[in-house]
């Protein structure tokens, strides 16, 4: 929690509870303390997005939509808050404003792998190959620089899936099989 105080740390020691919460995938609990959390101190945007999350997990994509705004309102380059409404907007099948969200999280850090990765993602959902690729490169390059193995391998897995669904096999095959090298 931003405040020094006694109260502050309280809430710092309720918001890890809740994500432990989480961890353990208890989430009306979590739900629930987060809430209260929320209800001390309205202000503190990471409870909003704690709370985004939880409800993100139940399926409650809208209701995670409706705290993600509270979180932007307080804090509006919020990284975390950004990539979770692209999340949501997603399984809405709202791609269009995905692809927004996660052009934000890549402006505000332009070596966010994942970022490109969850691009792609939403391009091939949208059956536009050419450009998942094109994003999903851009991952690979960034996990290479970085010597992120395992953003390495999942970015070639997902190279070879959009290849895969372009219909180009002997691509997709030689994709997946460096995916494999990497993953050993």
């Amino acid at each position: 929690h931003p405040s020094d105080n006694r109260k502050g740390y309280r809430l710092t020691e309720l918001l890890d509870q809740g994500s432990l919460l989480i961890d353990r995938r208890q989430f009306n609990k979590a739900y629930e303390i987060f809430s209260q959390i929320i209800a001390t101190d309205p202000s503190w945007s990471e409870a909003w997005n704690k709370r985004a999350l939880v409800l993100y997990l139940m399926k409650q994509y809208q209701s995670s939509l409706d705290d993600i705004k509270k979180t932007l309102v307080l804090e509006p380059r919020h990284f975390g808050a950004l990539s979770g409404q692209a999340l949501n907007y997603i399984k809405l099948k709202e791609y269009e404003k995905a692809i927004a969200d996660f052009n934000q999280c890549i402006a505000i850090d332009s070596v966010y792998a994942k970022g490109y990765l969850n691009l792609g993602a939403t391009y091939g959902k949208q059956e536009k190959y050419d450009k998942a690729i094109e994003y999903q490169i851009c991952s690979l390059k960034i996990s290479e620089e970085l010597g992120d193995n395992h953003g390495l391998g999942y970015s070639l897995l997902s190279i070879g899936s959009a290849y895969y669904y372009k219909g180009d096999f002997e691509r997709a095959l030689e994709y997946y099989d460096k995916s494999l090298k990497i993953r050993e």
